[in-house]
């Protein structure tokens, strides 16, 4: 259905009189089965793209205005010290208004305020941006004309980004920013039933991208690509990409993204791991595979089980390093490691590496995590991070070296590598790695209203927090008047 000009001069609007549909209205406009999107033939996307920057659609701006942190893992504190300050964070965590909006399940204490936030409607132009692309709520085509002609909205709708119904916007999908590109993914809000969704820039996302090396390359591949957010970043300095992705969904999302951005230096390949690329040596090897540890469902089956201890995937990259990394090249993956008694995770990769550990650099940036399922409420720690795996020309005086983790990083990685080999002592190692993440340890400064919005949403989270607390105790109260008679 095409939309046509909703004013007098198709650019105009007042946003006060052209209000969102409520939520509680959704339900006239349910999710259909969602395709993919699909890049037009003869279509110059730039102007779109455009359109996204000018309005200041970026994931800092976004953040920024919903006033959240985005993270994803709650930390684990060690000493009263460590533990009080895990415990601040993690209450900080729950009063994040914003991650709970793009989260799935609205149902916990702050429900109702991320509802009020939704049902208030778009102030501006970013604001319509957000509700459309990231809350999947329902737009006036009327009102959007302030960002899209007529001919951008028909457009995004032939793209499958979004459909027009009855004089309503109305995207299924969602579309984030990131490194300065933008990127289609299935929904995260209200992802689609019954489908193999592809995974929507979750918080590990933006951390896997703030840690890769960014030095340039020949060739380079991207395993698990999903949406093809770390093939496309890697693309600015990599001669040629290949992305490969088990799930033909995925490699339809990556596709149309890769047009969308004008990327052109990327290849994709259907496969599981490096059986899509047998044969092929790479200087650089990127992964984010499904690490959840999950026995309801195996891996490769969706975007999250990586087994029962969350590591299968990330073990066979570990034993396929030998075959597909160049001497001098990089590994560097998105990891869970789960740790049961005293086996570290020094001890789990040498052992997966083989013999190939003998020529290894490796460095483990990680924290440890308060997260715990059924799979791992027995594990002694389990630490999150990324695993960078450096194959030595020369195998001289390799090392292991353990650090925090403070993404996004203010260094090379492979510049950290470089300082590391260089120094012959452990304890001199450790004093390199204290120096380039001292640069990265602190938290990035908000705007003014950003910080405004962190310090509502911890007030409102205290406040409601606090009520409960007293309703509880109040109950208990009545319930002891009424077993005493």
């Amino acid at each position: 259905m095409a939309v046509g000009d909703g004013s007098e001069n198709g650019r105009s609007v007042d946003l006060q009189t052209l209000l969102l549909f409520p939520i509680v209205n959704s339900f006239l406009f349910p999710p259909m089965t969602v395709p993919h999107p699909i890049p037009l033939e003869n279509t110059c996307p730039r102007r779109l793209t455009g359109i996204l920057r000018d309005a200041g659609f970026t994931f800092d701006a976004v953040k920024a205005r919903l006033g959240t942190e985005y993270r994803m893992w709650p930390p684990e504190g060690a000493g009263v010290v460590g533990k009080f300050r895990a415990f601040v964070q993690r209450a900080s965590m729950d009063a994040d208004i914003g991650a709970r909006m793009l989260s799935s399940n609205r149902s916990g204490i702050l429900g109702t305020v991320s509802d009020y936030f939704i049902k208030r409607g778009p102030k501006d132009r970013l604001d319509l941006l957000i509700w459309l692309f990231l809350f999947n709520e329902p737009v006036k085509a009327t009102a959007l004309t302030c960002l899209f002609s007529p001919d951008d909205l028909n457009a995004l709708a032939a793209m499958k980004l979004i459909r027009l119904d009855a004089g309503v916007a109305i995207c299924d999908l969602a579309l984030f920013e990131c490194a300065g590109l933008f990127f289609a993914t299935d929904a995260r809000v209200k992802p689609p039933p019954d489908v193999n969704t592809v995974m929507p820039l979750l918080p590990d996302s933006f951390d896997f991208v703030g840690s890769v090396s960014r030095k340039p390359v020949n060739s380079a591949v991207d395993l698990c690509t999903g949406s093809g957010v770390h093939a496309l970043v890697a693309a600015r300095h990599s001669k040629h990409v290949v992305a490969t992705d088990i799930n033909p969904r995925a490699l339809h999302f990556a596709e149309f993204n890769a047009w969308f951005n004008g990327v052109t230096n990327i290849e994709f390949c259907r496969g599981d791991l490096f059986r899509a690329v047998e044969g092929k040596t790479f200087d650089l090897i990127l992964a984010n595979p499904p690490y959840m540890p999950d026995t309801t469902t195996s891996p490769g089956d969706n975007r999250f089980c990586g087994g029962q201890r969350g590591d299968v995937l990330w073990s066979q990259i570990l034993q396929g390093l030998e075959k597909h990394l160049r001497p001098g090249g990089l590994c560097q993956m998105i990891h869970m490691i789960v740790q049961f008694g005293n086996e570290s995770p020094e001890d789990k990769i040498r052992a997966l590496l083989g013999p190939l550990a003998d020529s290894c650099n490796i460095v483990v940036c990680s924290n440890t995590t308060a997260y715990r399922n059924e799979e791992t409420v027995a594990a002694t720690l389990v630490h999150y991070g990324v695993t960078t795996i450096k194959r030595c020309v020369k195998p001289e005086g390799v090392f292991y070296v353990r650090a925090p983790f403070y993404p996004p990083l203010s260094f090379d990685v492979s510049d950290l590598l470089l300082a590391l080999e260089q120094t012959s002592l452990p304890e001199e190692r450790t004093l390199v790695c204290k120096r380039h993440y001292a640069q990265s340890r602190g938290y990035r400064i908000l705007s003014g209203a950003g910080i405004v919005m962190r310090t509502v949403n911890f007030v409102v989270y205290c406040d409601i927090a606090l009520r409960r607390t007293l309703r509880v105790r109040s109950r208990v109260r009545n319930a002891l008047r009424i077993f005493r008679g």
